[in-house]
């Protein structure tokens, strides 16, 4: 018993210690995965902060499956509703626990996205992003906008 204390002490709780501070600062490399940074939103930007968007998600980058380590993944999505002020066809998106990201790919999805701000604090890191957004910055999903992700997954799995 003290042996699994002492493990769970010196071992894990390090691990668990640097992956959510040291590394929440930008998408790394993780277990060896490369990775690109995601662009924040800042006070200046011009973009809308909040949007619903509707479009078909092109690409992804999964993350792990959330449990004792967690992370976020991102998803391409090609905006369809022309409705949307926003400067570019792509929008980019951070979710939670995205661990089932290329099964997604070819879905059409409408989402409440927001700014993805440094200062957010429900945004699990470390990110994995393999989209470089030419300074475009990303947007990020709450937990109710990441189940719509999870329906499309079991939906395209149970047909």
């Amino acid at each position: 018993m003290k042996t699994r204390i002492l493990f769970y002490f010196y071992i894990l709780f390090p691990v668990l210690v640097f992956t959510n501070s040291a590394l929440a600062q930008d998408s790394i490399k993780f277990f060896g995965a490369d990775t690109v940074n995601v662009i924040y939103f800042s006070n200046t930007d011009t973009l809308p902060f909040e949007m619903t968007v509707y479009g078909q998600i092109v690409d992804a980058s999964s993350s792990s499956s959330c449990g004792i380590f967690i992370s976020s993944g991102t998803i391409k999505l090609r905006i369809i509703n022309p409705n949307v002020a926003y400067p570019d066809s792509f929008v980019y998106i951070v979710a939670n626990c995205l661990s089932y990201g290329d099964a997604l790919i070819g879905s059409f999805v409408e989402l409440k996205v927001i700014g993805l701000m440094h200062d957010n604090d429900k945004c699990y890191h470390p990110i994995f992003n393999k989209f470089d957004s030419n300074s475009i910055p990303f947007y990020w999903i709450d937990s109710n906008e990441r189940e719509k992700l999870t329906d499309i997954y079991y939906k395209k799995h149970n047909e």
